[in-house]
């Protein structure tokens, strides 16, 4: 059977919460800015501001309206207010970068990272260099080839630290013999102290590790356990997006847009800087390093 339509309850001004009061005044709401927030421009009721924040915040405005005019408790309405708050502070104060290399001069070390190395062999070779023939801008990649399997070199980016983020990159895997790997690094703070999740076009797999004390090791899956990662399928000479979202403890990895698997380790907890991660002889392209730090 059809269900008959229900009306949206509505609040007037003075019964909303202050979280939402805020919001509408720095909206520019009641103001003379604009009109289309938490109320409509003529019946001063309050209505869902999709059009200014998630659909999350959103959500939390019509439950906490549904329950006040109902008598119904969906949610508390202390819940729902102090979400709308977090979620709105969120999409403000969310910083995301974009590193293109496209500024760089080619032949160079790119400007703003620093160059390390974990492990022996070596020095890493971090360069700037045109794209493929038929691309446009600049790409970096890592270009010495020394096949000492305990050799990790290492791109950190300097202008950013922190604890929860998206992260991914573009990457190439050119050539190699030992290896052909490409890897995201986060919760950096020294060249034998951070996380790292890498992707083999040898193997065709993506494993997490953490690395303690300069020394690798893989991490169980949430689940399944010690799996040493998981099998996907990597391109060679052609471009793949590896990602990792990270939130408090556990990390959600992805290749080529398909979720792989989440991995829970409490070993570095708290903030640290980001950045890319080769092993042994892989000559490895990059491009399109993005960043969204959450916290």
């Amino acid at each position: 059977m059809r269900r008959p339509a229900m009306q949206r309850p509505m609040l007037s001004r003075s019964d909303e919460p202050a979280e939402a009061q805020a919001f509408r005044e720095t909206s520019g709401e009641g103001s003379g800015g604009n009109q289309a927030s938490l109320y409509g421009p003529a019946s001063g009721m309050l209505h869902s501001p999709c059009m200014a924040v998630t659909d999350a915040a959103c959500a939390c405005v019509c439950h906490w309206s549904f329950a006040h005019a109902t008598g119904v408790s969906l949610m508390s309405k202390t819940f729902a207010a102090a979400v709308l708050t977090a979620t709105i502070l969120a999409a403000t104060f969310a910083r995301a970068d974009t590193i293109t290399f496209d500024d760089q001069a080619v032949g160079t070390t790119p400007a703003g990272f620093t160059v390390a190395l974990t492990g022996r062999g070596k020095a890493p070779k971090w360069e700037v260099q045109k794209a493929p023939s038929s691309e446009p801008g600049n790409v970096v990649v890592q270009t010495t080839a020394d096949p000492t399997d305990y050799r990790y070199p290492v791109l950190i980016y300097d202008k950013i630290t922190a604890t929860d983020l998206d992260l991914s990159v573009k990457f190439r895997a050119l050539r190699g013999v030992t290896d052909q790997a490409a890897g995201l690094v986060w919760h950096y703070r020294d060249a034998n102290t951070y996380y790292i999740v890498r992707a083999n076009a040898l193997e065709n797999n993506v494993v997490l590790y953490k690395v303690e004390k300069g020394q690798r090791v893989d991490l169980p899956l949430k689940g399944k356990g010690k799996t040493y990662g998981a099998s996907a399928p990597v391109l060679k000479n052609a471009w793949n997006v590896l990602a990792v979202k990270v939130r408090g403890d556990i990390a959600s990895v992805s290749l080529n847009g398909k979720a792989l698997y989440d991995v829970e380790d409490k070993t570095f907890p708290g903030a640290g800087q980001v950045g890319l991660w080769t092993k042994a002889d892989s000559v490895t392209m990059f491009d399109d390093l993005t960043v969204t730090v959450v916290k």
